[in-house]
């Protein structure tokens, strides 16, 4: 069974509407989606720092022959934690949200 994807285009909308929690369409068992928890940030599959290890990893997979549109993508958090987050340094959070990309 693969990971679950989103929807149609990836915006932070669509990201930000996603539940944590859906049935696989093949399995009817109940998936966890590693979205961000808002306001905070945190996984709300495991409750770390959004994007937690598993979805960087599971990000890494989907956007393989794409990192253009990771880019963007994680860019589109960005923005949004930046609202959502006004006292964390913006360095701290490019940190988080891009500067874990491995080199295509």
């Amino acid at each position: 069974m693969g990971a679950p994807t989103a929807p149609g285009p990836v915006n932070s909308t669509t990201a930000r509407t996603l539940e944590s929690h859906v049935p696989d369409p093949e399995t009817h068992l109940c998936v966890v989606r590693l979205v961000p928890a808002r306001p905070s940030w945190q996984c709300a599959g495991c409750g770390e720092p959004w994007p937690c290890q598993v979805r960087r990893d599971r990000l890494l997979s989907e956007y393989a022959d794409d990192r253009t549109t990771l880019g963007s993508y994680l860019g589109l958090q960005l923005a949004d934690a930046l609202s959502d987050l006004p006292r964390q340094p913006a360095s701290d959070l490019h940190a988080r949200f891009l500067g874990w990309r491995r080199p295509t």
